[in-house]
């Protein structure tokens, strides 16, 4: 592993876990069957790679710093398209399927002829975004549903 893509790796953990930096708690994991919903939670994680990946590019533009690169909410996010977009998609995903406030998903598509499975922390994120959202400018909390 090269040192640039182990600066990339560890960049990349360090910041799934300041996005995620809540506790998941243990609960049931909801798997999913129904097309619609596997679509929802596909375009959650989408949105959320894109989000991840601008915060990538900026780091690497930046030298390899994360200062001024990072989205703990939407104040401090240089990406605010980016991070509304995946704000405004898992808010859609939550309103069709309410219990993703509360429980975790997990859910398989076909890519090119194989099985992809991914664990979506849709509880987490649900806290995160919760807890984060404050704008203290204009006093308005998170309301996702």
């Amino acid at each position: 592993m090269t040192h640039k893509s182990a600066l990339y790796y560890s960049v990349c953990v360090l910041f799934i876990f300041t996005v995620l930096s809540l506790p998941i708690y243990a609960g049931e994991v909801i798997t999913l069957t129904n097309k619609a919903d596997i679509t929802h939670a596909y375009n959650v994680n989408t949105a959320m790679a894109n989000l991840s990946s601008k915060v990538m590019e900026c780091i690497d533009n930046n030298g390899g710093e994360a200062k001024g690169c990072t989205c703990t909410n939407r104040v401090s996010c240089p990406f605010k398209k980016e991070y509304d977009y995946f704000t405004k998609t898992f808010c859609h995903a939550v309103s069709v399927n309410p219990d993703w406030k509360n429980e975790n998903v997990f859910y398989q598509y076909q890519e090119n002829g194989e099985s992809v499975a991914h664990n979506l922390a849709s509880s987490t994120i649900y806290r995160h975004l919760k807890k984060t959202a404050l704008n203290k400018a204009s006093r308005t909390s998170f309301q996702c549903v």
